[in-house]
């Protein structure tokens, strides 16, 4: 349900008790991972941005506009979603939220709010108001999903990129990037990295940022930023090093000119602390060539030695101190069809994945997540199966893999009603793929019986080569208890 801007004037403790009722409603093991509580979004890359990056070096023209879409699913119900667009100043106080918001949407667990921008204007972004990147969002009730997918008017979604995103609370303040375009050429030749440029968001006034590229001699970039507020480096070497005096957000975008002219993977950044020693990949490679690659970095100051796993076996590989390997220098493959991978180590690392690496064809990216952060229930934000306002096809499903034997992995497809519509048993490394009948996923619920990694994105065995199938997808973050300001878990 949407309320029009300020004009719903209710106390502020009938969220309190709308959230007491909420909490009481959500019962049974469906639910596990699901917490009451209060989250902070804010939508990052402001346009200008994201046009520079699709047309300093793609041959993309911006003349059109930019197209965003910001989604947002609930995973129970009565969640309150607080909208406030960034154009006329950052209005809304949770301290009287009934009184200060721009948009309010209330949303049943499952439901989707997609908010489209069209035609948004840059070069300059003018003073209308659009849903875009800089706009920020409140919940209240239950977590939710939320996600930022970004293409021009006049190129559509073959040039395009897609970030999941965190809520403010596990920001922090220092980030590694783990690829940069001195991987693309020799010796390593990891092509998919040709061009590398790192966007930078502050979520708080008088923030400091640096960006910092280690083969240069100085720090590349010091400013100060307020809420909101967004700066860049482009052309960028792995290793970069973003950091702020207060909490930051930050994404980076990658691609590459030498194969065609449309070839972009867009990945949600992990901050240094929340590095972990284990990650499970759901997303497998497909058949004709189409290979899904993973490349990892080590901040460690000594090498350390990577374990891996997948339906095709197990091994280890080492990372030198602060380079970066992909897990077909590795393993000596890519991960296999139908297979997911683990990854182990004695220190801390951190990866990305190319779905289609070293060609434009299918190619998105998604980002690696700590194990320690799965859960076993998660909602797909938007993921339709083609462009299409109502598509006919479904080439981009959900991939899912199990991180222990025997897992019984739930499937409620959208739109959701409790009942799983499928139900079967992975085993750790299993990757499985799901596609809503309706051909959009969006909204998709997934739970299992132990912790679950997921994924969305397009699937080569499905999907054809143009549009309207989308060269999209992201990681599918869980929402574990300490990244919401906590009320309640169920």
């Amino acid at each position: 349900m949407t309320h029009s801007p300020k004009n719903n004037r209710y106390p502020v403790f009938t969220i309190v008790i709308a959230l007491a009722i909420t909490l009481g409603g959500i019962v049974g093991s469906a639910n596990a991972a699901i917490f009451g509580g209060y989250s902070e979004y804010y939508i990052p890359g402001r346009e200008e941005q994201m046009a520079s990056v699709f047309t300093t070096d793609f041959p993309a023209s911006a003349a059109a506009g930019m197209h965003t879409v910001i989604s947002v699913t609930a995973t129970g119900d009565n969640t309150t979603v607080y909208y406030d667009h960034w154009e006329d100043g950052y209005e809304f106080d949770p301290g009287d939220p009934e009184n200060t918001y721009d948009l309010k949407y209330i949303l049943d667990a499952g439901e989707v709010q997609t908010l489209v921008g069209n035609n948004i204007p840059v070069f300059p972004r003018g003073t209308g108001v659009y849903f875009d990147g800089g706009d920020r969002l409140y919940t209240a009730g239950t977590s939710v999903t939320v996600s930022r997918s970004s293409w021009t008017e006049a190129d559509g979604p073959n040039l395009a990129i897609s970030w999941e995103l965190f809520p403010i609370k596990p920001f922090l303040t220092d980030y590694t990037i783990p690829v940069g375009q001195d991987v693309a050429g020799a010796p390593l030749f990891y092509s998919d990295f040709e061009l590398v440029y790192v966007l930078v968001q502050s979520v708080s006034d008088n923030n400091t940022v640096q960006i910092d590229d280690p083969t240069t001699a100085f720090v590349d970039v010091t400013t100060t930023l307020n809420t909101g507020e967004t700066t860049q480096l482009f052309n960028t070497n792995a290793g970069t090093h973003v950091s702020g005096t207060s909490p930051i957000q930050v994404h980076f975008i990658v691609g590459a000119t030498s194969r065609g002219s449309f070839e972009a993977r867009g990945f949600n950044a992990m901050p240094d602390s929340l590095w972990d020693t284990a990650y499970a990949n759901p997303v497998s490679g497909a058949s004709g060539g189409a290979d899904t690659d993973l490349y990892l970095y080590n901040p460690n100051t000594t090498s350390i030695i990577v374990e891996y796993a997948d339906t095709a076996g197990s091994g280890e590989f080492t990372i030198p101190a602060r380079e970066t390997r992909s897990y077909s220098d590795g393993a000596g493959r890519f991960v296999p069809q139908n297979s997911g991978a683990a990854l182990t180590s004695d220190n801390v690392f951190w990866g990305i994945g190319s779905a289609d690496t070293e060609s434009r064809t299918y190619d998105w990216g998604f980002s690696l997540v700590p194990q320690n952060f799965l859960t076993n229930e998660y909602f797909l934000s938007w993921a339709p199966g083609t462009s299409d306002p109502a598509p006919a096809q479904n080439g981009s499903p959900a991939y899912v893999t199990a991180v222990f034997d025997d897992t019984v992995v739930f499937v409620d497809y959208s739109p959701t009603d409790g009942v799983p519509d499928v139900n079967l048993t992975l085993d750790s490394l299993d990757s499985q793929t799901f596609f809503d009948p309706d051909n959009v996923n969006t909204g998709m619920h997934i739970w299992g019986s132990n912790i679950l990694a997921v994924a969305w994105g397009q699937d080569a065995d499905a999907a054809g080569t143009s549009n309207p199938f989308l060269d999209l997808g992201t990681a599918n973050l869980p929402m574990p208890a300490e990244w919401i300001d906590l009320t309640l878990g169920v």
